[in-house]
């Protein structure tokens, strides 16, 4: 039985943070036993209040640092960091609650839009103190998705929150693996089958639609609650419903394309070659024919 997002976050954040808390204020009771500290014996009591605000103390010198090598690294490129949008609340709590609000009831770019209408096309949410940059400027836009976008990583955060949806392809791998997966033709061929039909394939193909959005808008939402987003799902991984419906779906075509492949003659003297699609090949016999396995 696998831990639900919440569980395993909670267990990692025990483990990184309140650990060290503790080891703390042990460290400094048996200093003290020891008469470290003049020979006065340290009371429990200021051992567990020192535990208490080593943690606190420790993360503002961690976000101080951060600030200002983001702010040595943005001087040494010539740069200058993005505006900082300051909310009412600590850590801009007040934002995020505005901004999970307008996903609910609004449209896209709700809550944003207000922010950068003073001459700044580019902003910083900071949201508990971890930067969400959000622009609009067109040239940003061309640059992230098109003429840089090696240098624009996605990130183990983002990998980790979308990969129960859409594990290791191309839309959330970087590097040698995202150029892999990038370089891949899809061929195109496919029966149309009218959404309101009544063949059983049309009925399976709607509850793979409804249930394969559905998941997206799940790993869509935890993108809005940045870092914390698993503390939502503590009780449930809430991809794990539509994703059982997806993988139903697509499992048997799967395997029917695996023994399809299998039990086709070989031809020796034809390599396999990622630019090459056979006539009437699908994008799943594609995939078959390039690499092994699933």
């Amino acid at each position: 039985m696998s831990l639900t997002p919440g569980i395993a976050f909670i267990l990692y954040q025990i483990y990184r943070l309140a650990l060290p808390s503790v080891i703390f204020g042990y460290a400094l009771k048996v200093l003290s036993n020891r008469g470290v500290f003049g020979g006065n014996i340290l009371p429990t009591w200021a051992a567990v209040l020192g535990s208490l605000f080593f943690l606190p103390i420790i993360t503002a010198i961690r976000i101080i640092i951060k600030d200002f090598d983001d702010r040595r690294q943005a001087a040494k490129l010539g740069a200058r960091l993005a505006r900082r949008i300051d909310g009412k609340a600590i850590g801009n709590i007040d934002l995020l609650a505005t901004l999970r609000r307008l996903w609910d009831t609004g449209y896209i770019a709700d809550g944003f839009i207000n922010h950068v209408g003073e001459g700044d096309p580019v902003v910083n949410l900071r949201i508990l103190w971890s930067d969400m940059i959000f622009t609009v400027w067109p040239e940003h836009i061309k640059t992230i998705l098109a003429t840089d976008f090696p240098n624009y990583e996605k990130g183990k955060r983002f990998q980790y929150s979308m990969s129960s949806v859409l594990g290791s392809g191309v839309f959330n791998s970087d590097g040698d693996m995202w150029n892999l997966n990038a370089g891949i033709p899809y061929p195109h061929n496919a029966t149309y089958v009218p959404p309101n039909s009544a063949i059983p394939q049309a009925k399976r193909a709607n509850e793979f639609a409804t249930a394969f959005a559905q998941a997206q808008e799940v790993i869509s939402s935890r993108e809005r609650y940045g870092w914390i987003w698993p503390l939502t799902e503590i009780f449930e991984d809430k991809t794990k419903k539509p994703m059982k419906i997806v993988r139903a779906y697509l499992d048997p075509i799967i395997q029917d394309a695996i023994a399809k492949n299998n039990a086709a003659p070989k031809n020796e003297s034809k390599e396999k070659s990622e630019s090459h699609v056979e006539e009437g090949e699908t994008l799943i016999d594609h995939l078959i024919n390039i690499t092994s396995g699933e």
